[in-house]
């Protein structure tokens, strides 16, 4: 396979976004899919159609940002740098982005999982003293190593996106399996034996984690942040590390165990998680909230947590300040109704479902994200490979 050097403006048009006013509310809440770096936090799914909120012809006609056509990639350039998604339709973002609209040298595809693979390198080039950014002009300057052949390119993109189905169609039977418990769920609090309890009388431990800024290493113990929530799991795999020193100044009091519960309280609100065997040991970040249970099965706990009827009750506390936030004393106050014992077993066997599929997803996870650097350089041989 032969490869040639090109440039990121050689082989797709780079293009920044905007915001219109905020404090214009005509601007927004139209027909316009408008997508921030806010909308790909948790995001598990390559495609990406809309954001939390559109915006409306004036909108868009009051700032710069620009229409990009489906299949441009959206490369998310300061807070954070690195996230990748692919329009499945027409849409424009805001400022946070340096999309890119690819040329006809380029298999789409190809570019979504060029730009996955150097992400971490591209971010290292951002600069900035509040926040890291990546310029226009240092984005469009970035070469790359890329095989001639466009036949080349797909035959790499179609290997990976195989796996990556196979992970969506997970993420779709887990998606329906959370949509039963939380169907379940419904029913068992319009029960007539379903009683009401604050936060604190179910959960004996409701602590944030470590604000603490410990010494960045290259290797050691995970510390997890809001990234790193995978869809209702833990992903670690582009986590901070601190070192085993750090982990036991910053967790002296309580640590984190497993089927602890995580539901992010700083900024992006409402991420839930449970803490599995495999992820520990782990320190836990202050944008989250560790909760133990005490009077409700762990799993019961997952679906309670991520159900509409406690994050509306959940999200009514929010706080604004430079982002948005929840206290620890908001959520130990929220009252829940918690169904009979008996119906808190069928929880189980749904969970449990969920979190074999979820591994399965990780297993394959792990294979994509090792033969794609692999691929990129071509010390893969393409003929040996069946999809």
């Amino acid at each position: 396979m032969e490869f040639k050097k090109a440039k990121l403006y050689e082989i797709g048009e780079v293009v920044g976004g905007s915001t219109p006013s905020t404090k214009k509310p005509e601007y927004y809440d139209g027909d316009m899919p408008w997508i921030t770096p806010k909308d790909l936090a948790g995001y598990t799914s390559m495609y990406i159609s809309k954001g939390e909120r559109n915006i409306t012809r004036e909108g868009f006609d009051s700032c710069s940002t620009k229409m990009l056509p489906k299949n441009s990639i959206l490369f998310s350039s300061r807070a954070p740098i690195g996230y990748v998604a692919i329009a499945e339709n027409e849409l424009c973002t805001n400022q946070g982005f340096k999309s890119v609209i690819p040329n006809n040298d380029i298999d789409y595809l190809f570019l979504y999982y060029l730009l996955k693979n150097n992400k971490d390198y591209i971010a290292s080039l951002g600069s900035g003293s509040t926040f890291k950014e990546v310029s226009g002009s240092v984005m469009r300057d970035i070469e790359f190593d890329i095989p001639v052949s466009r036949d080349d390119q797909i035959k790499i993109s179609k290997v990976l996106y195989s796996i990556d189905c196979k992970i969506e169609l997970n993420n779709q039977i887990n998606n329906n399996l959370l949509e039963l418990g939380q169907q379940l769920l419904l029913q068992d609090l319009n029960d007539e034996k379903s009683q009401i309890y604050k936060m604190d009388e179910i959960f004996y431990h409701i602590s944030p984690g470590t604000n603490y800024q410990p010494e960045r290493v290259s290797e050691g113990l995970p510390f997890l942040n809001v990234k790193n929530i995978n869809n209702g799991y833990i992903d670690c795999s582009d986590s901070k590390f601190i070192s085993l020193d750090d982990y036991n100044k910053v967790h002296k009091t309580w640590k984190p165990e497993e089927n602890d519960l995580l539901i992010s309280r700083i900024g992006t609100l409402g991420l839930v998680a449970v803490i599995r065997k495999e992820d520990l040991p782990l320190a836990v970040h202050y944008n989250f909230l560790d909760l133990k249970t005490n009077k409700i099965p762990f799993e019961f706990g997952y679906f309670l947590l991520k159900s509409d009827y406690f994050q509306q009750k959940y999200k009514f506390n929010i706080k604004n300040s430079v982002q948005e936030y929840v206290t620890v004393d908001d959520i130990r106050k929220i009252e829940v109704r918690i169904p009979c014992a008996d119906s808190l077993k069928k929880y189980k066997t749904i969970y449990d479902k969920i979190l074999n599929i979820q591994r399965e997803s990780r297993t394959l996870e792990q294979l994509r994200d090792t033969l794609l650097p692999k691929l990129m350089n071509g010390e893969i041989d393409l003929e040996n490979i069946e999809i």
